[in-house]
């Protein structure tokens, strides 16, 4: 009789939880590790069905090491569980074949593993060392859904939780970057169809309607901040997105329809509709969502290089704005032979982005602060905010630093207060580790530094930005951008309501803060007034209201 089908990821846990955890504290009980289930497999993103157990299927997951704990254990764990498992596990096979292996044997599929080798296989990098451009943009969307879903069942040493938060969703700039470069898809076919028509080749039409289709899919699911799966999943993804049902209706009409000017209409409710969602981001000044005609030939089009256009004049970070519009590879490669190799996918945005005038020497990394930078932070802010006297202090929000307290007759010479603030905020019960970032070169020095720290709207913990800090001789080269985007996307990434921060506005308007009045926030100080702003993030709700509080060093800085 055939085992009840139970989702790949609830049999995984179960698995963990009654079968695996219990062997490894029995037998391994001093080996730190972590148990996921994540990368390839439908079960993973929650895509599997009944059909999903007739290959490479039954109870499996990963048990992540350290270096050295995997040289020196994970054979012993592999072997042990091989002899320990039960045979079946809820009517599954616990030892079976899979498909990438030709050998056919039936083996336990506990993957036991150094974390580190299976990030370099899977991503060609390692997130817990600093992202660069060349990572984003070469790594297929589907192996980063793939990572940042499925499941962690444990983590003692915290490692892959932190490398998964590193990779939870784009930079701000190469987000804008990938969106542009899904309109300039669209921008490039979108007069095909029509054309198609017209020339008596109503196959072909419906051939380049179903690719817009396709491109339109994944631009929504980027909108959406959802790495968009490759072609199987593409549509189960979509249909899983809030309020979507409209869109989904409008693509399956224009594809199935049997006459152009009925595909036409289906495919211009879809592109308003794009269009509007595009409006509701508010990454761009707003713009007309209108379809129009296309020149002056009788078939409509949305003008998707308006949007292309909008949204490349809104990244800031000049590495990224000097990108051609070809995007990540799943952009512009269309081979799974291609997408499984990662060596050859570096290659080709390496290439990209040598063409594009970039170069390594210009990288700025950003990675978490570690103990070794404590004395490098230290310095940075100390020479970032040095005054001669009072009357030469800096106002909130100059690239050489910010930070929320107010100088008292600091003496001539003397550390700022901000160099101090770092080191109390940094022993407090306020600081939180996952969001003291630091820039460094590709050399490794620290050039720059970031801080968020938990302060308070009412009893709502929220955070507080400051200080930001880049050191003099690499001011105004992107650097304190760069900190912004990075902090941002991780406070974001970590389900946090909003970012409070005390600057310019014209400065840190950029990066998406507005008074904090918009919101009802209220400022400590009410003489702060406009320049007390608010960056709501996905966490965010309206009911956060009151007035913000500053962890107690702020106090005295």
């Amino acid at each position: 009789m055939a085992a009840t089908f139970v989702p790949g990821l609830q049999l995984a846990r179960e698995f963990y939880a009654t079968t695996v955890r219990p062997l490894l504290e029995e037998q391994f009980p001093r080996v730190p590790y972590a148990a996921a289930l994540v990368g390839p497999g439908s079960e993973v993103l929650g895509f599997d069905t009944g059909r999903s157990v007739d290959h490479d299927w039954g109870p499996r997951l990963q048990v992540f090491l350290g270096d050295s704990d995997a040289e020196r254990y994970a054979p012993a764990i592999t072997d042990t569980l091989a002899s320990r498992l039960p045979e079946s596990f809820r009517g599954y096979g616990v030892a079976f074949p899979v498909t990438r292996e030709t050998d056919g044997i039936a083996r336990h599929r506990v993957e036991v593993t150094s974390l580190t080798a299976w990030l370099d296989g899977r991503l060609g990098f390692d997130p817990r060392n600093a992202v660069t451009l060349l990572d984003w943009l070469a790594v297929p969307a589907q192996r980063l859904a793939e990572f940042t879903g499925g499941e962690v069942f444990h983590d003692g040493p915290g490692e892959l939780t932190r490398a998964r938060a590193a990779v939870a969703w784009y930079p701000h700039d190469v987000w804008l970057h990938l969106l542009a470069c899904q309109w300039q898809r669209i921008g490039q076919e979108e007069g095909f169809p029509g054309r198609c028509a017209e020339a008596g080749d109503d196959v072909g039409s419906v051939v380049v309607t179903a690719r817009l289709a396709r491109d339109l899919m994944r631009l929504v699911l980027l909108m959406h901040r959802r790495y968009p799966p490759y072609s199987k999943w593409l549509g189960t993804a979509l249909a899983r997105l809030p309020g979507i049902a409209g869109l989904t209706a409008s693509l399956t009409a224009a594809i199935s329809a049997g006459r152009w000017p009925v595909r036409q209409q289906h495919l211009r409710d879809a592109y308003e509709a794009v269009a509007a969602r595009h409006n509701q981001l508010g990454l761009t000044t707003p713009l007309d969502t209108r379809t129009r005609g296309f020149y002056d030939r009788p078939y409509q089009v949305i003008g998707a290089a308006r949007f292309a256009a909008a949204l490349r004049e809104a990244i800031i970070d000049p590495q990224v704005r000097r990108l051609p519009l070809t995007g990540a590879v799943d952009q512009f490669v269309d081979s799974t032979d291609a997408a499984a190799d990662l060596r050859f996918l570096r290659a080709c945005v390496r290439a990209a982005i040598r063409e594009s005038g970039t170069r390594s020497q210009g990288t700025v990394l950003i990675r978490r602060e570690d103990a070794a930078d404590v004395s490098a932070i230290y310095a940075i802010t100390a020479a970032a905010f040095a005054r001669p006297g009072p009357s030469q202090g800096q106002s909130p929000g100059q690239s050489q630093g910010q930070h929320q307290g107010q100088h008292q007759g600091q003496s001539p010479g003397a550390d700022p207060p901000e160099a101090r603030l770092v080191d109390e905020l940094r022993a407090g019960p306020a600081w939180l580790p996952a969001l003291s970032m630091v820039a460094v070169t590709p050399a490794g020095d620290v050039i720059g530094h970031v801080l968020c720290t938990r302060g308070y709207v009412a009893q709502t913990p929220v955070l507080g930005l400051g200080p930001l800090t880049v050191r003099p001789d690499h001011q105004r080269r992107g650097v304190g951008s760069a900190l912004m985007h990075a902090i941002l996307g991780a406070a974001d990434a970590l389900g946090e309501p909003l970012v409070a921060l005390l600057g310019d506005p014209a400065y840190y308007g950029r990066f998406g803060f507005q008074p904090s009045s918009t919101y009802q926030i209220m400022p400590p100080n009410p003489q702060w007034g406009r320049y007390f702003q608010v960056r709501t993030l996905a966490g965010y709700q309206p009911s956060v209201r009151g007035t913000f509080a500053y962890p107690e060093p702020f106090d005295r800085a």
